[in-house]
């Protein structure tokens, strides 16, 4: 069935749908503000080091983790539209207080509650668009990561009036370079990020009031007719041995776990790159570079919802690991002393890492019945990656900024390797579904 037929049956459903979007719009901005604005968010604190002040993104993921786990057990005993109005309402009022912290430890506290809320909605918002669309889901799942994304290519642009300029120190010495004082002349009153966080704190206000009166109107949330296991289909599943499903299992939370890692530092520690590596961007230009990536990593997706009824999931994924390839060919060896290769490559990058994580469920639908556990298990290895990966890179963001780009390396090919694997079991799954039934007829027979 097309999704506009779809659409014209399920209408309010629809509407519904819609007021997820913009959720998810809310979930991107915050999941972007903190690494676009992470070296003001440095003076407001006085942190020493840029190492110090990263640590608020693995703060955040952490409490992302916990978000999702408590999601998986919540959707058991509470509507899954409460939970997600419960979690918008924390979000929207937490991230308003961020730029307002004085202290290391207030801020990675702070980080770390936002990362619950947060964690919610995302894991919450997921399950809960499989279980509004079944499995018509694909065009859905990816316009749904469209408009977190968008949030994430719109923070940049929010950002950069309000963030502070560099200060810079010309050096006498002959190699006559240019030294960056990271904020180490301004006092946190200079900060005009809390404008920024005002911003977004407004529009995910008005996005809660939206959720609410949709939810008044009509509190019906019944699945997707789609979601109701067949006995057909439950013959087939059950032909399917246990440690192939296992194997499922392990490397699908395996490559969403290093996929995740790469798709968060990239968002996140960018523009931190950006000013820390040879090329020296001040932080305007850093954060015009966190709007390619996240603005070509918005409208490839739009793209991607119509390649999707095209070439279907699996060849989409697999379009999306050969543009992270070539981009880690351009940006490895030459993003750390040309311009022209640091923005092409991140572009291409954009473009790669746009599709991935909406097209991997409907490519799974395909060859087995993903149920609300298995979605949460998923999205809680998200978190760690997102918790994982920025950790390692911020722990070495002032003394080797190449690791930034190592890191992406190493994950892009770790994702390769486990998306060949998953492929080879889809192929086996749907021969065992197809062919067992033929087999028992046939020994009926004789």
């Amino acid at each position: 069935m097309s999704v506009y037929s779809e659409i014209k049956i399920h209408k309010f459903r629809f509407l519904k749908t819609l007021v997820l979007f913009l959720i998810f719009v809310v979930h991107g901005l915050i999941a972007a503000l903190p690494g676009v604005t992470l070296l003001d968010l440095q003076i407001a604190v006085n942190a020493p080091t840029v190492e110090q002040i990263s640590y608020v993104i693995p703060f955040r993921a952490g409490g992302h983790t916990i978000g999702s786990l408590l999601n998986a057990i919540l959707v058991h005993f509470f509507d899954h539209q409460l939970c997600l109005f419960t979690a918008l309402t924390a979000a929207v009022a937490l991230i308003a207080t961020v730029p307002w912290n004085r202290t290391l430890i207030g801020m990675y506290s702070n980080m770390f509650f936002i990362g619950i809320p947060t964690g919610i909605l995302d894991s919450g918002g997921n399950v809960w668009l499989l279980h509004l669309w079944g499995k018509a889901n694909p065009p859905f799942m990816q316009a749904l990561h469209f408009f977190s994304t968008f949030g994430k290519f719109v923070a940049p642009l929010i950002s950069e009036p309000f963030l502070l300029p560099l200060q810079k120190e010309v050096s006498t010495s002959l190699a006559n370079t240019t030294d960056y004082k990271r904020g180490k002349t301004y006092t946190p009153d200079d900060l005009k990020i809390p404008y920024t966080y005002g911003i977004v704190s407004l529009f995910g206000l008005c996005v809660l009031i939206m959720f609410l009166v949709v939810y008044l109107i009509k509190r019906d949330n019944k699945p997707h007719p789609s979601r109701e296991e067949k006995e057909h289909d439950k013959q087939a599943n059950a032909r399917v041995p246990k440690s192939t499903n296992a194997c499922i299992i392990i490397f699908t939370c395996l490559f969403m776990l290093i996929f995740s890692g790469l798709e968060y530092v990239f968002g996140n520690l960018l523009p931190t790159f950006a000013v820390l590596c040879d090329l020296k961007f001040n932080k305007s230009k850093a954060a015009f570079i966190a709007s390619l990536y996240y603005g070509t990593f918005t409208f490839f997706r739009v793209f991607a919802i119509f390649l999707l009824d095209l070439i279907g999931s699996q060849n989409l994924i697999l379009f999306d690991l050969i543009l992270i390839t070539v981009a880690n060919v351009l940006l490895v060896p030459f993003g750390n002393r040309f311009e022209w290769c640091l923005w092409t490559g991140v572009a291409i990058m954009g473009c790669g890492a746009s599709s991935v994580f909406g097209a991997i469920f409907g490519f799974l639908e395909d060859f087995v019945n993903v149920k609300s556990k298995f979605a949460s298990l998923i999205l809680i290895n998200v978190c760690f990656g997102a918790f994982a990966f920025p950790l390692i890179v911020g722990k070495y963001a002032d003394t080797e900024p190449l690791v930034f780009l190592y890191i992406s390396l190493l994950c892009n090919l770790l994702c390769c390797i486990c998306f060949i694997v998953l492929m080879c079991l889809k192929r086996f799954v749907l021969k065992v579904k197809n062919v067992a039934p033929e087999l028992h007829v046939h020994t009926v027979k004789s």
